[in-house]
């Protein structure tokens, strides 16, 4: 009877396992969305390099989502600036509050230590 250890398992197991299929979508860096891997082919047997592939999907992006980026800008410039402007002001007043009170306590605490120094007289 024949003895096999991990090694003779592993080869066998590589050499039965199927050819890898390609995936579906890459992703560059710097790129908003997937590109499909057929269109990848085809950018490089065109010779397009990698930055003008990235500059096409992004422009084919953008296309596409004109609309939600300009509602996108539309809610930066309105909504979200005032909830922005409305936590630094209460973030101002609160601090603004806390300075008064602490120093409300320092002129306490001065005048607190004033009568006490005239008692042991």
């Amino acid at each position: 009877m024949p003895t096999f250890d991990h090694s003779t398992f592993l080869a066998h197991r590589a050499s039965v396992a199927a050819e890898p299929s390609p995936p579906g979508e890459i992703v560059l860096p710097g790129a908003k969305v997937a590109i499909p891997h057929d269109r990848l082919l085809a950018y490089h047997d065109a010779g397009i390099g990698e930055d003008e592939i990235r500059s096409r999907t992004n422009a084919r992006w953008e296309a596409d989502n004109a609309g939600r980026l300009a509602a996108h800008a539309a809610w930066t410039q309105g909504p979200y600036r005032n909830a922005i402007e409305d936590a630094r002001n209460m973030a101002m007043r609160q601090a603004a509050e806390d300075m008064r009170r602490r120093a409300l306590l320092e002129q306490k605490l001065a005048e607190w230590s004033d009568t006490r120094d005239g008692e042991g007289d």
